[in-house]
């Protein structure tokens, strides 16, 4: 979870969700302001 955590922190810093239920990433993602319990 963690490898995938750090990949997913580089995508989703420029606002992608990169993985399937995006509960992680969120915290960097633009999605978690309209989505906070995606």
């Amino acid at each position: 979870m963690m490898d995938q955590l750090d990949v997913y922190l580089h995508d989703t810093k420029a606002g992608v969700l990169t993985s399937d239920k995006g509960r992680m990433e969120f915290c960097y993602s633009p999605a978690y302001i309209k989505n906070p319990e995606v």
